[in-house]
């Protein structure tokens, strides 16, 4: 559905940032490799201009209450698959977690064998979900989606939707440091609706570092309003 390309786009970053914390393996960035989304180049073309040697693309679909991730993994240099899957499952964040990682791992497996035993490319941990919400989850990824794609009114309909999604579960600590984020950009993009943006900025992430300490965006946002109020 045209409306849930903010799904997919969180799918694909959360593959992204699982394949980035690999050890030897080279991950172009969210920013360079997004901007390809909807191109009619091919993939060697990408490549190319990615600099990378491998492709990763797929789709997400949701129908009701399952979920179908498509996953294709291609050489750039011979415009070969190495890899195809799809994955149905029914639609909870665990499943998304899980096909997430098994995408992740499937793709270290099969860059290992072509570069060759030698190569120093450790598998990725398993991760556990952050939520057992999945109206939370899906609420945070549009949030995320319109932070980054930010402008006056998309900040302000961000912060609605995230605390909507902390609403529903206020233990979200990825929900808590986009919150605190957006927060930290507000007022500098004439946003309306809250007296003190930099003192709910803080307070939100100190929420989601309380929660997990090692969320670098929330240290981000902290820092943001330090650097500009205090």
């Amino acid at each position: 559905e045209g409306n849930q390309g903010y799904f997919s786009d969180g799918i694909a970053e959360e593959i992204l940032n699982v394949l980035a914390h690999v050890n030897g393996l080279h991950v172009a960035s969210r920013t360079s490799s997004f901007q390809f989304r909807k191109s009619d180049l091919g993939a060697p073309a990408i490549a190319q201009k990615l600099g990378v040697h491998n492709i990763l693309e797929g789709s997400v679909r949701k129908a009701g209450d399952t979920v179908r991730i498509t996953a294709q993994l291609i050489d750039a240099t011979t415009d070969q698959h190495l890899w195809s899957q799809t994955f149905d499952r029914p639609l909870s964040t665990a499943n998304l977690f899980a096909i997430q990682d098994e995408i992740a791992r499937t793709i270290v497996d099969h860059l290992t064998a072509t570069i060759g035993a030698t190569a120093a490319v450790t598998a990725p941990a398993a991760r556990k979900a952050d939520t057992d919400n999945l109206d939370a989850y899906d609420l945070y990824l549009r949030g995320r989606a319109l932070f980054l794609a930010r402008s006056t009114v998309r900040l302000a309909e961000a912060a609605r939707v995230l605390e909507k999604a902390l609403d529903k579960d206020p233990k979200f600590a990825r929900a808590w440091e986009t919150l605190a984020a957006v927060y930290a950009v507000s007022e500098g993009w004439g946003v309306k609706g809250k007296s003190d943006f930099p003192k709910a900025a803080l307070d939100a992430a100190a929420s989601a570092l309380r929660l997990d300490p090692h969320l670098s965006l929330a240290y981000a946002a902290r820092a943001e309003v330090q650097a500009n109020h205090l």
